[in-house]
């Protein structure tokens, strides 16, 4: 296995997952890995990515840390395969994985249940829970931004004093120069609006938001490349297509696994 622009000081994002929600014969769910100067960056890990990450040729050993922007299981169900995986191959060094805060709890706590005791590693495991603001600095840059994805459950959750936080979270990335925003799922366009201008790149899903709002904003973006993810097939990709030629939107494609991003 290999690592595409090791030491070379190249950075790149592949898209290793892009389905929705519903597991997809063709394609992984949620999962973004960002390769700066040879260090890897994963961005969620939902089912299949841990598949997928060996499929387009990067060594898992070399990740240095995983961030998981909010809960759903399709942003974060192979985490523990993940972790189980570079256990059983015997990695070396340090992993650190960022959580929104509200599952730091739960997921060590689901970690022991299957098995996955820290303290057997053969490598200093991390994990850290952040809230709004700055999570990382140095060679890459990432900001947390928190959107409405997971409030329309407020109600709910309060009617059945339940602990959730509805922390849905996504990410201002920049990295030499250039300057990334992610969303792998949102409330609706206002969790896109206010942060996208000025973006090298834009990654965000549309199933949770108006097309109409949508194209008429990202017509107006000097932006290099918007790039649609969480789609369900093919259909969908040639509909989303269609309606943003009619739209007048030209910079705008849509995510595929194994699509390289060169930043």
């Amino acid at each position: 296995m290999t690592n595409p622009g090791k030491d070379s000081g190249f950075a790149a994002l592949t898209i290793l997952g892009s389905s929705s929600g519903v597991p997809n014969a063709e394609r992984s769910c949620s999962g973004y890995l960002l390769d700066s100067g040879g260090r890897l960056t994963l961005i969620d890990c939902g089912s299949g990515v841990t598949s997928a990450f060996l499929r387009f040729g990067f060594d898992p050993l070399t990740v240095d840390r995983v961030i998981i922007s909010h809960t759903h299981a399709d942003h974060v169900s192979d985490l523990p395969l993940f972790i189980q995986m570079i256990h059983l191959t015997r990695r070396t060094n340090r992993l650190d994985v960022y959580l929104p805060e509200e599952y730091v709890v739960p997921f060590q706590i689901g970690m022991r249940a299957m098995y996955l005791f820290p303290e057997r590693f053969s490598f200093d495991f991390q994990i850290r829970g952040y809230r709004e603001g700055p999570v990382l600095a140095g060679d890459v840059g990432l900001t947390a931004v928190r959107n409405s994805h997971l409030e329309k459950l407020e109600e709910f959750i309060a009617e059945h004093t339940l602990p959730n936080k509805m922390q849905s979270f996504s990410f201002i990335i920049t990295h030499g120069g250039k300057r990334l925003f992610y969303s792998g799922d949102v409330g609706g366009i206002d969790d896109i609006r206010e942060y996208v201008e000025g973006c090298d790149y834009v990654i965000t899903e549309l199933t949770h938001v108006d097309l109409d709002e949508f194209f008429s904003l990202t017509s107006q973006l000097p932006a290099e490349r918007i790039i649609i993810t969480h789609v369900d097939d093919d259909k969908s990709t040639e509909n989303l297509l269609s309606l943003a030629r009619d739209a007048g939107v030209t910079n705008l494609v849509v995510a595929q696994d194994g699509m390289r991003i060169e930043l």
